[in-house]
């Protein structure tokens, strides 16, 4: 009897410890939780920390960011829609440049919206001084440029079916009130090729949907070539 009462302790140890061993109910210890990794549009989410700013009677330029130096970055403009030229140099002011995004993770590659002194010098070799910088995302995820393969009215707007310009896939926008058209939007042809810039949410559908933000008539454009050393 005293042997047995000398190993209840023991055995009272070993339950306990075997209770804590055992996975919570529903959950498999030997198969952690998945988690998935943000998507790019809640990573874009993430960084953005205001609505987009406006600055009235300022030019406008949108480009990829190609280089980063210090507080100068250069926005080389992509194919589809002509802001005058193919390449410029902004200078960033910490006191005086306002940004709708935390501008420490800024990158080259983000597709950003500046505006700028509209009475700043013409020469490309000078940069111009950004006023406000709307981070866009990346250029795929917000322009789409190709040929209306079809074309219907709603509300008066017209709802437009876009190929793009390689022929392998197809993008319906959908435009409303809060379209900027740059073009008579009666003339829309089918035939036609026209720049897309939109939000990038896009339906999960064949073909997928979005709503375009603006509508222009498609410009070549050409990529400006930095001098090599």
């Amino acid at each position: 009897m005293r042997n047995i009462k000398q190993w209840i302790p023991l055995l009272l140890i070993a339950a306990l410890l075997s209770g804590c061993a055992e996975s919570p109910t529903g959950t498999n210890s030997s198969e952690p939780e998945s988690q998935s990794a943000p998507s790019s549009s809640q990573a874009d989410q993430i960084i953005v920390t205001q609505d987009p700013l406006v600055v009235a009677d300022a030019a406008l330029y949108r480009g990829t960011v190609t280089q980063i130096d210090g507080d100068q970055i250069t926005l080389e403009q992509e194919p589809g829609r002509d802001f005058g030229q193919a390449s410029i140099q902004f200078l960033l002011d910490g006191e005086t440049t306002k940004c709708n995004f935390d501008a420490s993770l800024l990158e080259e590659g983000m597709y950003l919206e500046v505006y700028y002194g509209s009475g700043d010098t013409a020469d490309n070799q000078v940069p111009r001084n950004a006023i406000a910088i709307n981070y866009l995302g990346h250029v795929e995820q917000c322009i789409w440029n190709g040929e209306v393969t079809s074309l219907s009215d709603k509300d008066g707007y017209p709802t437009l079916e876009i190929q793009s310009l390689q022929g392998d896939s197809s993008i319906i926008f959908r435009t409303g009130e809060e379209t900027k058209f740059y073009l008579n939007q009666n003339d829309i042809q089918v035939g036609d090729l026209l720049n897309i810039y939109y939000s990038g949410i896009l339906t999960d559908s064949l073909p997928p949907q979005g709503f375009a933000l603006e509508v222009s008539p498609y410009e070549e454009t050409t990529v400006f070539l930095t001098p090599q050393a």
